[in-house]
């Protein structure tokens, strides 16, 4: 009797290690796929950092654009204003010499 429990004791340690090696060959290979899917998404997170960088420097291209589209602006205003003043002074010059 003796023989036939320890056959059952290593025949249950066979099917012990049977199971912990299937169920390190499942850990395994979720840890692959878990090691695979960080990879992923560190590429993904380099596309965006890469993608975010070039946003920023089309924002600030368009910033400066716009700050060159104000000052011609500006100084065709300041034009404006001169020739306007200039047109009214000699619409007073002319009133002057008319009445003279």
């Amino acid at each position: 009797m003796h023989r036939v429990e320890e056959v059952q004791h290593v025949s249950m340690a066979v099917r012990a290690d049977v199971t912990l090696e299937a169920q390190l060959q499942t850990e395994r290979e979720a840890l692959d796929r878990k090691e695979k899917e960080i990879v992923n998404l560190e590429e993904q997170l380099e596309q965006f950092r890469e993608e975010l960088e070039n946003k920023s420097e089309e924002v600030n291209q368009l910033h400066m654009q716009l700050e060159i589209q104000r000052k011609e602006i500006s100084v065709h205003q300041q034009d404006l204003q001169d020739q306007a003043r200039l047109a009214q002074a000699l619409e007073e010059k002319d009133e002057v010499l008319r009445g003279a």
